[in-house]
């Protein structure tokens, strides 16, 4: 649809059904489509996310919209698009052949007014809009995340990996039968 070219006749049938879903979104709540698959990142934060569709909807607000397709819609969703709207900066263009290359271009990212996921089913679709009046609270939700995520990452000490960070002090063997020495 987007690039004038008929839906892919390799698709399964509930593929296709879930693709025609989608083509009627674009076709319903698109005016103008700004980006696809745009690369968002965030060097101050140390983030990059890949959103779906960055677009301009009917009443000209800048939009971010993710397709899912899991058996429900998460909270968690919509901590990942606040992420993606307040990234730093986007790669806008196209990948080459077989994705070995890119061209792009770096921009400075404006921040999207309008979140939405759209819950893709084959019988149809379900778009959510992310409370604008969360988003504060949904970005510090990210920023504990990306914090907790960092720090169990430095704190690893899994199969006898060792951690980069020291969680605990000096470890002292206690035992009943050397009289707790």
């Amino acid at each position: 649809y987007l690039a004038d070219k008929p839906i892919a006749d390799t698709l399964s049938g509930e593929e296709l059904d879930c693709a025609i879903q989608v083509e009627a979104y674009l076709r319903q709540c698109v005016k103008s489509v700004l980006g696809v698959e745009v690369t968002v990142f965030s060097p101050e934060h140390g983030y990059a996310g890949t959103l779906d569709l960055w677009h301009q909807n009917e009443s000209k607000a800048i939009c971010i919209t993710d397709w899912k397709s899991a058996k429900s819609v998460y909270p968690e969703f919509a901590v990942q698009q606040i992420a993606y709207r307040n990234a730093e900066w986007a790669v806008i263009g196209e990948h080459g052949s077989e994705q070995k290359s890119w061209k792009g271009k770096l921009v400075k990212w404006t921040p999207a007014g309008v979140l939405h996921i759209v819950h893709v089913r084959p019988d149809g679709a379900t778009v959510h809009a992310v409370d604008s009046d969360q988003y504060d609270r949904l970005w510090e939700v990210f920023l504990a995340a990306r914090t907790i995520s960092l720090w169990q990452a430095d704190s690893d000490g899994y199969g006898g990996k060792q951690p980069r960070i020291k969680t605990y002090m000096d470890q002292v063997e206690i035992s009943a039968k050397n009289g707790g020495k």
